[in-house]
């Protein structure tokens, strides 16, 4: 018996992780979205902003595609692309405009540094980039 309650225990809290995701904060500390694990990007009023899929395709809130987060480009639904990554090792990419211009570096997973290496923003917990790209490219205003 001892056991089913820690499997149940453990369990729960392993949903409880994986279904509450990353909050992505901005440089002064305050919320601007969560990422569940599922890819559902939403504001701390849980509003749906949209979401990505695990093949990288994006949807705004009403579930049309709006773009695609594919390989190292970031691409609208006109297939024009937004932006790029350019792999630097394997705990920094720099993400760079559609003319190559630097944006910033994506760091360890938990953090978003402009060109002068300032935080603009940061991860509670590693997130995919493609997930971060997501966000930053289609849903921060």
């Amino acid at each position: 018996m001892k056991t089913v309650k820690q499997i149940v225990l453990s369990l729960a809290l392993l949903i409880t992780m994986n279904s509450y995701g990353q909050q992505i904060i901005s440089a002064a500390g305050d919320t601007i979205v969560s990422v569940n694990s599922g890819g559902v990007i939403s504001n701390m009023n849980n509003q749906v902003y949209g979401k990505i899929l695990s093949d990288g395709i994006v949807l705004d809130s009403q579930d049309q595609q709006v773009g695609s987060v594919v390989g190292n480009y970031i691409k609208d639904n006109s297939n024009v692309i937004l932006g790029n990554i350019n792999v630097i090792d394997s705990n920094k990419l720099e993400v760079l405009d559609a003319s190559n211009n630097l944006i910033g570096t994506f760091q360890y997973g938990v953090m978003f540094m402009d060109e002068n290496n300032q935080l603009l923003m940061n991860i509670t917990e590693p997130i995919e980039f493609k997930k971060f790209a997501a966000f930053y490219f289609f849903f921060n205003n």
